[in-house]
C-alpha cells in the first residue's frame, strides 16, 4: 500500500531541502528512523494480533528504510504448526476466511490492515522530525 505525501506543499519542500543536503548528511535520514521504525512496527502487528494464527503472522514484522521510503513487510518467511507457509498462506489470516480455523472474512484485515493505518502517521511524524533536525544541522555547518 504506498503511500505519497508528495501532495502536501509543505511535505514536497521539505523533501527537495533534504536531498539538496550534503550525501553525508542525507545518509541520515535512514539510520535513526530504522531504528525506530522496525521496532514500532512489530509493536503495531502484535498489538493487533488476537489468535496464533495472527500472532505467528505479527512474529515476521519487518521494516526495511533507504532513501526512496519505507517497507513494511510480513508473512516474508516461517510457517504455522500445521504446516500453512505463511509468505504464500498469509491472506486468510489477515482478511478471514469462510473456513472453520479462520476468522470471518473482513476485507481491511485484522493485523496488517490496522496496524499500518496506526503507523503512517509515526512514520510521517518521525522523517519530518529528522528531515528538519538535519536541515537545522546543515545550516548551523555541523
Amino acid at each position: 500500500m504506498p503511500l505519497d505525501v508528495t501532495n502536501r506543499r509543505e511535505m514536497r519542500e521539505l523533501g527537495n531541502a533534504v536531498r539538496g543536503l550534503s550525501e553525508g548528511l542525507q545518509d541520515g535520514t535512514t539510520a535513526d528512523p530504522q531504528r525506530t521504525i522496525a521496532p514500532a512496527w512489530a509493536k503495531e502487528t502484535r498489538r493487533h494480533a488476537a489468535t496464533r494464527q495472527e500472532q505467528a503472522l505479527a512474529a515476521t514484522a519487518t521494516a526495511t528504510v533507504n532513501k526512496r521510503g519505507v517497507q513494511l513487510a510480513t508473512a516474508q518467511r516461517g510457517r504455522l504448526s500445521g504446516g500453512l507457509n505463511l509468505s504464500t498462506g498469509w491472506q486468510p489470516i489477515e482478511h478471514g476466511s469462510s473456513l472453520p480455523q479462520f476468522r470471518p472474512r473482513n476485507a481491511r484485515g485484522y493485523v496488517l490492515g490496522p496496524a499500518s493505518l496506526a503507523i503512517i502517521p509515526i512514520i510521517t511524524d518521525l522523517w519530518v522530525d529528522n528531515a528538519t533536525r538535519l536541515i537545522v544541522k546543515a545550516l548551523d555547518g555541523k
